[in-house]
């Protein structure tokens, strides 16, 4: 055959496939596109070149990648557009047409990166933000630096509630890469004292969500949250506050973070066992009396109203909260768990698909059902032209199928892929596959809790 006049009797017919950056859990750097094309039938084939630019029929890079038909070409730069091409050579040197031009703009964000960096309790409208109710950094001075936050599979301790008279007033959250201004639409929130979550109450709203861009840890965004005072309605106290902050376009995380936050009024921390308030608390009130001249610390656990002056009002208060074991708040153990994010990569041929797993509970696989025992079935099946997307959860917990074509969005909501998981914990839907591989990425998004009760 003559390649001086005529190319390779089949073009290299290239086909984009996902940046290796987004392939979840690759592992691999920023700033990757993998490309594979057909394989030429010449039989004097000898390789390949792909050519690549910033311009469309515009390329400053060659790459001779020899005699095969994919290529990870890395160094790209965020935010451009790089276009590619990819031409056939044979023995002697003479080279075919140019393939079909693709194009791929290298994102800013390669995956959900977004992350909570923080997350505080802090006495509103106290002596220590100016006795302020409205959020503004004011309450930075005013956040529980004794107190942190109980994370899934964590044990309460005395480091995890508060005593303040006026209850849960206030909740920081920093993100860092926080995408947008929050919602309610963008968290969730329950109330309980035992340790099954899925019993309790859905929580009052908070009356307020303030964003303070730059303010939290590191240069994070600070979220704040207001609920009223003690015993106004609408407030929370005497229990524990569930608070998800969802995985959302918004918060751009890549799963919900689930964490709690106690109050039990009047609670000095004299025992380790127990959060019970008792005759025990008002003598260790009374015993640690100040002055104005000499005011108590911020973590005094004994000035409940936060005025910097432990006293009589103190003693009243505990007095006037006082629990039994059975009323008193109890020191639950948060279960474990979380949601999950799962791509669909496409591979140089159809048979070629490949899913990461979404995070879910340690299993057998024996047919459809998950059993106590090794690791987790795959969250993406591929049979019969569709895709079988899966993950495993909370039963009765209900969801919501996003897609994107990229893992930084945007996401887009799957229509009709609104899913409630079933006894065993099964929550799933099922695309077509063409579409599935057209979107690439998938992930699930909680719109609605088991057992839910009205405020």
């Amino acid at each position: 055959m003559d390649y001086r006049f005529k190319p390779c009797a089949r073009s290299a017919r290239v086909v984009l496939l996902s940046a290796v950056a987004l392939i979840i859990g690759a592992g691999l750097s920023a700033g990757e596109v993998t490309l594979a094309w057909d394989a030429n039938s010449e039989v004097d084939l000898a390789g390949y070149r792909l050519y690549y630019g910033l311009g469309s029929g515009q390329y400053d890079e060659i790459i001779d990648v020899g005699n095969v038909t994919t290529n990870t070409v890395t160094g790209l730069e965020a935010g451009l557009t790089y276009y590619f091409v990819v031409t056939a050579y044979n023995t002697a040197g003479l080279e075919s047409d140019p393939s079909n031009e693709v194009s791929y703009t290298v994102p800013l964000g390669t995956s959900p990166d977004s992350r909570v960096v923080g997350r505080h309790i802090f006495y509103n409208q106290c002596a220590w933000d100016g006795n302020n109710a409205a959020a503004n950094a004011l309450d930075d001075g005013a956040i529980a630096s004794d107190k942190q936050a109980l994370l899934p599979g964590q044990t309460a301790t005395f480091a995890n509630y508060t005593s303040y008279s006026r209850g849960i007033n206030g909740i920081m959250i920093d993100i860092d890469g926080l995408a947008g201004t929050p919602t309610v639409d963008d968290f969730e929130f329950k109330v309980g004292n035992n340790n099954d979550p899925r019993t309790w109450a859905q929580a009052p709203l908070p009356t307020s969500i303030t964003v303070r861009q730059g303010a939290g840890v590191d240069g994070s965004d600070r979220i704040t949250l207001i609920w009223p005072n003690w015993p106004n309605p609408g407030s929370i106290a005497k229990k524990w506050l569930q608070i998800t902050v969802q995985a959302t376009l918004t918060t751009d995380l890549a799963h919900s973070d689930v964490f709690y936050f106690g109050n039990a009024i009047g609670e000095t921390g004299d025992l380790a066992a127990l959060a019970m308030v008792s005759s025990i608390d008002v003598v260790r009130i009374q015993a640690n009396y100040n002055t104005r001249l000499n005011p108590a610390q911020l973590t005094n656990p004994y000035d409940l109203d936060r005025d910097k002056l432990v006293s009589s009002f103190d003693t009243v208060t505990a007095q006037a909260n006082y629990t039994t074991r059975i009323s008193m708040l109890q020191l639950i153990t948060a279960p474990a768990g979380g949601a999950g994010l799962a791509s669909l990569q496409k591979g140089p041929a159809p048979e070629a698909l490949d899913a990461t797993q979404v995070p879910g509970p340690v299993s057998d696989w024996d047919g459809d059902h998950p059993a106590s025992g090794s690791v987790a079935p795959p969250g993406i099946i591929l049979r019969d032209g569709l895709t079988l997307i899966r993950r495993w959860t909370i039963p009765g917990q209900q969801y919501r199928l996003q897609s994107a074509s990229r893992v930084a969005g945007p996401w887009q909501d799957v229509p009709g892929a609104d899913r409630t998981a079933d006894a065993s914990g099964l929550v799933e839907a099922e695309v077509p596959t063409e579409g599935a591989c057209a979107q690439r990425f998938f992930r699930w998004i909680e719109v609605g809790s088991p057992s839910r009760s009205p405020q």
